[in-house]
């Protein structure tokens, strides 16, 4: 069995009574999960690190409407030694301190994110059986799998099998949108449904409708609609269409009008303020933990959060056969007094890194077999940076700084599979072919220290000449989205830092994310399409200059972090089940994104 041994000391100087379950965290996992046990009629307790924030006054005025304090000077997350992590791109490297930037307090990083809430595409759920061993079953692609130690299995479970519950938390917290593909029967028949292709609506008819005609069949349609198309969305709506691609506006989890959800929360619509992604919702339109769960959940006496609990280790008691059972959490308060909370059953719901550094600080590796491998922290996933695309018009004004990030439409073309052609006939023959793809997207919130750093590589980054670029192009500056989806590789790990410890002398979190040849040409490829779509913007719009990178930079953590905890069919490969339950501890549930075998290019 794995030699892995738990966190000795830190003995607890308080024990507290039983709770039936204990939830780590509130953000995007914590919430639902806990709202649906509460409807069930467990006692719930969550254990928060941070503060409780509330959405008034906390995320209003001079709060919040600071680019300079919260985007740079972060003020919404942790700082210094109080909880960072380490970071490499290589296995022989020793890794480095780098800031943890997401939100710590009640709601997480849900937040300060940006608001985007997507489906996954049926064969995001099968990447292996679907892509690999059936699409491209003719192709000899051991360049990109196994020379490079990619670990690629599909999900244990199916999009239909999940379909009824993206719905039901579509309509819970609000995620508005147009949909692409709708059932017309009930069924999810591809066949059968509904094709919404902005391609053959009128001009400037796409702004109201068209969706996403790649998107997997849905049986109804968005709660309400998305945001409104912008300056930007327009630009990039008209030169999508140009060149013969759809284009749709994202779903989009902020409500547009006043809302009432079904758990009976009433929500304002959204103000088209530019502080939302990074930023607390001032006025709650923005869905999340605060805005969408709280209020709801905070009337039920059988649930309760209990705030600057900062969770350290799980304890466990043998259970045979090599499982065990967990008994209790220990977390130090806000005094820095070590306090044991034992439950009957235990729910990880912290951001992935701090979910896998809890288990290994509690030497639970996720191992049922006879050797000492530590399957937690494994196929740890993230965005791959280096594929960017910016243009600044010569005399187009967008004035991208009036509103939310997530104003933007999105184009699908090049995600996923949905190129598959162009890859075998253009991209195979020379050697660049990749699995996989990413979105296309046109954000807003094109704040003015965020475009400040983002000029041409002609422009000096002072001086006169700096100065008359802003002073022109801030008005006409339009950047890309351009989200790649990364394979999980055997390299790609999470684990505790042997030398590094935080505020209380806890070894914290160790990121090693080595860059892959199937992301050196997807980036390539993506970035160069980038610069295309902008250069062809430039023709329907009066001139302007592009410029972007298409090579990998890898990064220590994204707003898209995943795995270290992947859920599969069988002990020998995963660390859960399908229902986020341990193989090796039955009654601990690590869950949200630390989940994923696999990501998505959303």
């Amino acid at each position: 069995m794995s030699r892995l041994l738990p966190l000795t000391g830190f003995e607890p100087s308080q024990i507290l009574s039983p709770v039936e379950v204990l939830v780590v965290g509130t953000g995007a996992a914590a919430a639902p999960l806990a709202k649906e046990l509460v409807d069930t009629g467990f006692q719930v307790v969550c254990l928060e690190r941070g503060p409780f924030q509330r959405i008034n006054p906390d995320f209003a005025g001079r709060n919040m409407f600071d680019e300079l304090k919260i985007a740079y000077r972060r003020d919404m997350q942790p700082q210094g030694r109080d909880l960072y992590v380490t970071f490499r791109d290589d296995l022989k490297k020793k890794a480095t301190p780098r800031p943890y930037r997401m939100r710590v307090g009640v709601g997480g990083s849900i937040e300060h994110w940006a608001g985007q809430s997507w489906r996954f595409y049926e064969e995001d759920f099968a990447l292996r059986s679907q892509v690999i061993e059936d699409r491209y079953r003719d192709l000899d692609l051991s360049d990109l799998l196994k020379n490079e130690g990619a670990s690629v299995q599909d999900w244990p479970l199916t999009y239909k099998e999940v379909e009824p519950f993206y719905e039901k938390i579509e309509y819970e917290v609000g995620v508005g949108g147009r949909p692409g593909v709708l059932s017309t029967n009930g069924t999810l028949d591809r066949s059968q449904a509904r094709l919404f292709d902005s391609r053959k609506l009128g001009r400037g008819q796409d702004t109201e409708q068209g969706g996403n005609i790649f998107e997997a069949v849905r049986r109804k349609g968005y709660p309400f609609p998305p945001l409104r198309d912008n300056q930007i969305d327009i630009t990039f709506r008209n030169t999508i269409r140009e060149m013969g691609l759809s284009s749709f506006h994202v779903p989009t989890a902020i409500t547009n009008e006043t809302w009432t959800s079904e758990l009976g929360v009433d929500r304002a619509g959204c103000s088209y303020c530019v502080f939302c992604a990074g930023y607390g919702c001032w006025n709650g339109s923005k869905s999340s933990t605060l805005s969408a769960f709280l209020p709801y959940l905070e009337k039920k006496n059988n649930f309760s959060v209990r705030t600057f609990c900062d969770v350290f280790r799980v304890n466990t008691k043998d259970a045979g056969k090599g499982r065990k059972l967990a008994t209790s959490v220990d977390y130090f308060d806000a005094s820095g007094t070590v306090v044991r909370q034992p439950a009957r059953i235990v729910i990880l719901a912290a951001y992935p890194f701090q979910t896998t550094r809890i288990l290994l600080n509690s030497g639970i590796d996720g191992n049922l077999t006879e050797s000492d491998e530590v399957l937690v922290g494994k196929y740890f996933m993230n965005r791959q940076e280096g594929a960017t695309a910016n243009v600044a018009f010569d005399s187009h004004v967008l004035n991208g700084y009036s509103g939310p990030a997530v104003q933007r439409r999105g184009c699908e073309h090049f995600n996923g599979e949905n190129f598959s052609e162009i890859k075998l006939k253009e991209l195979l023959p020379k050697g660049q072919f990749f699995l996989r793809g990413a979105f296309i997207g046109s954000p807003s919130q094109w704040l003015p220290i965020l475009v400040s750093n983002m000029t041409p590589p002609n422009i000096p980054s002072w001086g006169t000449d700096y100065k008359e670029y802003l002073r022109k192009g801030f008005s006409r500056f339009m950047g890309l989205q351009l989200l790649v989806e990364p394979l999980p590789y055997e390299d790609k790990q999470l684990d505790l830092d042997p030398t590094h410890k935080d505020r209380h002398g806890i070894p914290i979190c160790r990121i090693t994310n080595p860059p892959h040849e199937n992301e050196r040409r997807m980036v390539q490829f993506i970035g160069q399409k980038g610069q295309e779509i902008l250069t062809q913007a430039t023709r329907l719009f009066g001139g302007g200059q592009v410029w972007g990178e298409s090579s990998v930079r890898m990064a220590h953590m994204m707003t898209h972090d995943t795995g270290g905890t992947r859920m599969g069919s069988s002990p020998d490969n995963s660390v859960t089940n399908r229902y986020g339950q341990m193989w090796q501890v039955p009654n601990l549930f690590p869950v949200g994104g630390s989940l994923f075998p696999s990501m998505s290019g959303h």
